[in-house]
């Protein structure tokens, strides 16, 4: 039987395990991550972890949640002030802006032509943001039928909102399986990087008899700005099952990633990792709170 390996938390006093650099932008990830928090969180996200419910119950659980409607909208500044805005309904999602602080906004332009699963309940919704170009990068989670299955998608728009490219699937695993709670952000360099919560690793450790703590989180890096992204690359192994990602720059305009990790034994606080082309990252504990429960925050 294959264990689980876990990241070992140290022991030394926060303040000296603290690199200068995670000094300096812990504040930054954990501010991003309490404004991302806007809504209630759904208990159909928990559902399943562990849970022996019975399989029926969960697929009315999950279908319900489905039929849910979407209200959650996400915003972004570009770099002259206008201010874009992406929501969801009947399964589009609608991208429209403001050039007046918000007064007025324009028509709303469809990025998914076809009517589709948009998650959109909550901080799990599309992400929009505005490159230095002022190209529009949308990403969201698709739900598929299968309960707690899902999709990370991307579109763009080359030619300031009016037209938006057929969305394309980001995670290069196709099981019918967790790639979901997806979050988007621009390094330094123009590339655009997407993360999510990504359990492929536990369904080849439940195939083989094995165990697998939580989910991992993987991520996806586009250098052509957003016309393809690379293979994906496991960032790191045992993240909680449900948890957001929050990204920012760091000092040196490359990217941080923080979210709430399975540290050892059993120990559901936070991780934080700069994100590089190696594969697992080095992840370094950032909170100290000995939060010990089988469930997830969310946050």
């Amino acid at each position: 039987m294959t264990h689980a390996r876990h990241t070992k938390a140290s022991t030394t006093p926060l303040d000296q395990q603290r690199p200068a650099w995670l000094r300096g932008n812990l504040r930054w990830l954990c501010f991003i991550s309490c404004l991302t928090l806007s809504g209630a969180c759904t208990a159909i996200d928990h559902a399943g972890h562990g849970s022996t419910a019975d399989s029926r119950d969960m697929k009315k659980s999950w279908a319900a949640s489905l039929a849910r409607q979407a209200l959650s909208v996400s915003a972004a500044f570009d770099a002259k002030g206008g201010l874009w805005m992406a929501s969801v309904k009947d399964g589009h999602i609608l991208v429209s802006h403001s050039l007046d602080k918000g007064k007025t906004f324009s028509v709303p332009v469809v990025v998914n032509p076809e009517a589709e699963l948009v998650a959109a309940i909550g901080e799990n919704r599309p992400k929009i943001l505005v490159s230095d170009r002022g190209y529009i990068y949308i990403s969201y989670t698709l739900h598929l039928e299968t309960p707690f299955a899902g999709n990370i998608l991307f579109s763009r728009s080359v030619d300031g909102g009016r037209t938006f490219s057929t969305p394309i699937t980001v995670n290069d695993n196709r099981d019918q399986i967790t790639h979901r709670f997806d979050s988007m952000a621009i390094d330094k360099d123009g590339r655009i990087h997407i993360a999510w919560v990504d359990k492929r690793d536990a369904a080849t450790a439940k195939k083989s008899g094995g165990r697998y703590s939580g989910a991992a989180i993987y991520y996806a890096t586009s250098d052509d700005e957003g016309k393809t992204f690379h293979t994906n690359i496991k960032a790191a192994d045992h993240s909680c099952e449900c948890c957001r990602i929050a990204l920012a720059p760091g000092r040196d305009g490359s990217l941080r990633a923080l979210w709430r990790h399975v540290f050892e034994p059993n120990v559901r606080d936070h991780g934080f990792a700069a994100l590089s082309d190696a594969s697992p990252l080095t992840v370094m504990r950032a909170t100290w709170d000995d939060w010990r429960i089988d469930a997830c925050p969310h946050h």
